[in-house]
């Protein structure tokens, strides 16, 4: 199954009392759908790749980083998930981007991968894990390929951390191979790091085969 949809799932509108709640609907309506199609259709844990939100700039869309974030979990809440990031490719005006082409051959590399085991091909790197040391947090990534890089050649972009009060500061990251480092010298214990977390995405991480990192938010690990 190619699943492409949740636009309106990262909508709010005025008068919402909870704004976010299409979000937090779909965190539990998505693996409830998926479980049941593999029930009723009998044939075991079959792939279900997801093609995550591209990057939108619109007043009613401030939900689509929590989106983006949540179709990343919900590739590790159920088995035989993949994802597809194709927040470097949207469009700031137009819900629906026209570069249909390179979105197909992300989900194609995964199943590839994946699906039938060609261990030459890379799928979008996601983040692993974040653990700290001092005040340096380190995230380390799958589909890495030989190391992490930027698709501009510029220090990677769109970081940020926070410590216990919650509250984001942006951060520098460098990269060490299939790790990013990230430190931010407001945030001297880092408890959260996440990373593209705007409506339209100024991430820049790319692994060697030049594919984009997904947005994330992750806890810190002492």
């Amino acid at each position: 199954v190619l699943w492409y949809q949740g636009e309106s799932n990262a909508l709010s509108h005025i008068g919402d009392t909870n704004p976010k709640w299409r979000v937090d609907q779909h965190e539990t309506l998505f693996p409830l759908l998926v479980n049941d199609w593999r029930k009723q259709w009998g044939q075991g844990n079959f792939p279900v790749l997801v093609c995550q939100l591209s990057s939108l700039n619109q007043a009613t869309r401030e939900y689509w980083p929590e989106f983006r974030d949540y179709q990343r979990r919900a590739t590790a809440l159920l088995p035989n998930m993949g994802l597809a990031v194709t927040s470097d490719i949207g469009d700031a005006s137009n819900v629906h981007p026209t570069n249909k082409r390179d979105v197909g051959k992300r989900l194609a590399r995964w199943a590839q991968k994946y699906v039938h085991g060609d261990t030459n091909v890379l799928a979008c790197p996601l983040p692993t894990t974040a653990t700290r040391s001092g005040s340096t947090v380190t995230v380390a990534f799958n589909d890495a390929g030989t190391a992490l890089s930027t698709s501009n050649a510029a220090a990677p972009a769109s970081f940020e951390l926070a410590g216990s009060d919650g509250i984001f500061y942006a951060a520098n990251a460098s990269i060490s191979g299939a790790s990013l480092l990230v430190t931010s010298e407001s945030v001297p214990t880092p408890k959260k790091v996440r990373y593209g977390w705007t409506m339209f995405s100024a991430g820049n991480l790319v692994n060697s085969a030049g594919l984009p990192a997904s947005t994330f938010l992750l806890n810190v690990a002492p």
